[in-house]
C-alpha cells in the first residue's frame, strides 16, 4: 500500500465525480480522522470518535464504500492469506478490547476505512486524499 502511484490512482478514481458538498464533507471527515490518529486519546475514545465522525456524515457513505472497494482490491485481494489473517486478527482484537462492537456493527462496512486510517497504515492515504481535495476545492 506504500506505492504512491497506486494510492494516487485510487484517489483520482474516488474523486472523479465528486460534488462540492461531498468534497467539503470528505475533507472535514478525513482531516478529523488524521487529527484523531495523531491524538493521545485512548483506543476506546478513538473508536467512539470514529463512529461519531462517520455517523455524522451520511452523505459520505457512498464515497467511503467506494474507498473501501478500491482499497480492498489493492490492499486485500492482492495480499497473501497470512497478511489477511493478521489484519483480521488485529481488527477483531481492537474491537473486542475497546468494546465498541455495537456501534461498529451499526455502520457495517463503512467503518473499515476509518479504522484503517486511525489504527492501521492509512495515514499516507489520508494525507494524499486531503492534499488532492485541497487542490480541487476553491479557496475562500
Amino acid at each position: 500500500m506504500k506505492d504512491t502511484n497506486t494510492l494516487s490512482g485510487i484517489i483520482h478514481r474516488i474523486l472523479a465525480n465528486i460534488t462540492r458538498d461531498e468534497a467539503l464533507a470528505l475533507h472535514a471527515w478525513a482531516t478529523g480522522l488524521l487529527t484523531l490518529r495523531n491524538s493521545r486519546k485512548s483506543t476506546r475514545e478513538k473508536l467512539q470518535t470514529i463512529i461519531r465522525l462517520t455517523k455524522e456524515a451520511p452523505v459520505l457513505f457512498p464515497l467511503i464504500k467506494k474507498i473501501a472497494l478500491e482499497l480492498k482490491q489493492t490492499g486485500w485481494d492482492e495480499r497473501s492469506w497470512e497478511s489477511r489473517l493478521g489484519m483480521g486478527v488485529a481488527l477483531w482484537a481492537t474491537l473486542l478490547i475497546a468494546k465498541a462492537g455495537v456501534g461498529i456493527a451499526l455502520l457495517g462496512g463503512a467503518i473499515a476505512v476509518p479504522l484503517w486510517i486511525v489504527f492501521g497504515s492509512g495515514d499516507t492515504f489520508v494525507k494524499m486524499l486531503i492534499n488532492e481535495l485541497k487542490k480541487r476545492m476553491p479557496q475562500g
